[in-house]
């Protein structure tokens, strides 16, 4: 027999969504797995069995991971999970330090080239 679970929390996430981006969700910080799965998600990986597989763990336990990280994100889907990972709508505090890594990873910023040499007033190329 399976565990009931409160409708509350879902009502609270639905009628709070703008509150869950800014922080309030469900208090909580995605665990190291469920990072991992949404970084699979960001890896292109499309299905429970295909992230299971990446990550070496049933397809049971990626949808439990994704149920948990709808809890605390307030996404409806992982469609909003994906937009919420580039930026196009706006990430809940859960997701920020899974972002920034994500955008390190992907995202290499060029270093700025070195200040180019003046020479100086009377040097060379001035007649």
């Amino acid at each position: 027999m399976g565990v009931a679970i409160s409708a509350r929390p879902k009502r609270y996430i639905a009628a709070n969504r703008q509150a869950c981006y800014d922080g309030a969700g469900l208090g909580l910080p995605l665990l190291p797995r469920e990072a991992d799965a949404v970084l699979a998600i960001m890896a292109g990986h499309t299905t429970a069995k295909d992230i299971g597989r990446h990550l070496c763990i049933s397809p049971t336990t990626v949808n439990n991971y994704f149920y948990f990280i709808f809890r605390k994100t307030g996404a409806g889907n992982v469609a909003d999970i994906v937009l919420m990972m580039t930026g196009v709508i706006p990430v809940a505090a859960a997701l920020r330090p899974v972002q920034g890594r994500w955008r390190r990873a992907h995202y290499q910023v060029a270093p700025t080239p070195p200040a180019p040499q003046n020479p100086p007033f009377g040097g060379q190329g001035v007649d």
